[in-house]
């Protein structure tokens, strides 16, 4: 009985195999293949600030693009610490670093501003299929960089405006002078403000609305003190005279405020020193340990459990994030010249509300 029933069962097994014989399959389809590389500056990665939020952006757009199967393209997402050499390296190289092809469009993201006149030779070399993102720029520097680079509808902009929460900062300085006068005694003081910045703006056009908006809400009188700590041939790591690092630096400058503060009642300090921020946490760090000390705000900052200093930062992460997931459903040169966020969901902050 066995062997009579053993017999159909291999003839229906063979049936089955020379059914998956039938000659060749077609091939899958691949969707096209899209690169985005991302360029830091150097030193600035571990700033805990705004290269660090961007890079939260890179992991992000690698995450959606692996788990998003809708998107007609593919997304590559690389990064890589600012360099000529680098970088003209991937701009001739258009193959894929992570699959046997080669990216039929590719995305270059420079981090900061003077990226674009600092690598024009690289970006003179761009296929006709790549483009270049800008981050913290304006309209008016998209303009000016995509004529001299002769990009022009593959150079674009991208930005987030400070304003909204600077406008919260002026009003929270006038309480806490207010409540130190008439609860304390003590008088305070927010002229000047002391502004302390990782470029010089004669090497970095800041387009981050701060000095402005502080220019609009202040009274006219008060003097904002703007400083800064490195410049080109600093690189944004050491000072322009190669002596110390930004953070040795910022720690110093930190420590001076301190003394403002207890000598003069100037009670207010910007920061936005990159890397340097690290430092001045580190004085913030000590002056709380001595007592009564100023109020900070960091720009592009993260939470650190140290009193009196609030942050704003800007979510360049998924600003980036959004705005690639955009361009890769677009043709080339098809996103707008300058994308500005004012605020909402790409900028927030700790600032108390008064």
């Amino acid at each position: 009985m066995m062997r009579h029933l053993l017999i159909p069962f291999l003839f229906l097994l063979l049936c089955v195999a020379c059914s998956k014989d039938e000659g060749p399959q077609p091939a899958t389809e691949k969707n096209p293949l899209c690169q985005v590389m991302v360029v830091f500056a150097l030193g600035q990665l571990g700033d805990r600030g705004y290269a660090d939020n961007l890079m939260e952006g890179v992991n992000l757009l690698s995450s959606q693009s692996n788990g998003n199967e809708k998107d007609d393209e593919q997304i590559n997402v690389s990064f890589i610490a600012s360099s000529e050499e680098r970088i003209l390296h991937w701009v001739e190289h258009a193959e894929s670093p992570f699959v046997e092809d080669t990216c039929s469009r590719r995305l270059l993201v420079l981090t900061e501003p003077y990226m674009a006149y600092e690598y024009h030779e690289a970006l003179s070399c761009l296929r006709s299929t790549d483009e270049a993102l800008l981050l913290k720029v304006n309209d008016d520097d998209v303009k000016a960089a995509a004529e001299k680079l002769g990009l022009g509808e593959r150079l674009h902009g991208l930005n987030i405006s400070a304003a909204y929460s600077m406008r919260r900062y002026c009003r929270y300085m006038e309480k806490i002078i207010c409540d130190a006068k008439e609860l304390e005694g003590k008088i305070l003081t927010s002229d000047p403000i002391s502004y302390y910045r990782l470029y010089d703006s004669t090497y970095v056009a800041y387009r981050d609305s701060v000095f402005e908006t502080l220019k609009e809400e202040l009274d006219a009188s008060t003097r904002i003190n703007i400083s800064s700590i490195s410049d080109e041939f600093g690189a944004g790591v050491y000072t322009p005279d190669f002596e110390h690092t930004v953070i040795e630096s910022a720690y110093l400058l930190g420590v001076f405020q301190q003394l403002f503060y207890e000598e003069r009642g100037i009670a207010f300090a910007v920061i936005d020193l990159g890397s340097g921020n690290a430092g001045w946490d580190y004085s913030l760090l000590y002056n709380a340990s001595e007592g009564d000390t100023f109020h900070t705000l960091v720009i592009d900052g993260s939470p650190v459990p140290l009193p009196r200093r609030t942050y704003i930062k800007r979510f360049f992460s998924t600003a980036l994030a959004d705005w690639c997931n955009e361009w890769v459903n677009r043709p080339v040169g098809g996103m707008p010249p300058m994308t500005t966020h004012w605020g909402g969901d790409y900028c927030q902050d700790n600032i108390p509300d008064m």
